[in-house]
């Protein structure tokens, strides 16, 4: 069986290191449903999550840095980063990269939210958010 080395990310939860199937059906088990592909900036790694899950009302689970200063993507649900090859096809992380992405993801304590138009033209650093 061809399997691949992750990072999972499951909201509330320390970002872990797994092994899972290399099959479109095992990533949409773990991301409960469909796939959508957001590369990151480092050109090396990819975040798979639920394509659907603000409109499924998915929990909130992280906000990720993007490239512009102050701005982030807030994702909800489960999700996965994985490495890809040259060939653009999904592969496993190497162990020890694997360690330091699933490290950086722990770290990460923001749960996520709309971002206002303010933090995106902006670097913000925000410490504390409440429901109005």
């Amino acid at each position: 069986m061809n399997q691949l080395r992750v990072v999972v990310c499951e909201p509330g939860k320390p970002a872990e290191v797994r092994l899972i199937e290399n099959t479109t059906e095992a990533m949409r088990a773990l991301v409960g449903g469909w796939l959508e592909c957001v590369p990151l900036w480092d050109g090396e790694h990819d975040i798979w999550l639920n394509e659907e899950g603000k409109l499924l009302g998915l929990e909130p689970n992280r906000m990720v840095a993007a490239p512009q200063p102050g701005a982030g993507w807030d994702i909800v649900g489960t999700f996965f980063v994985a490495a890809h090859d040259d060939a653009g096809d999904t592969v496993s992380i190497e162990p020890a990269e694997a360690d330091r992405i699933a490290d950086a993801l722990t770290g990460i304590t923001t749960r996520c939210r709309p971002l206002l138009s303010t933090e995106v033209a902006t670097e913000v650093t925000i410490t504390s958010w409440e429901d109005e």
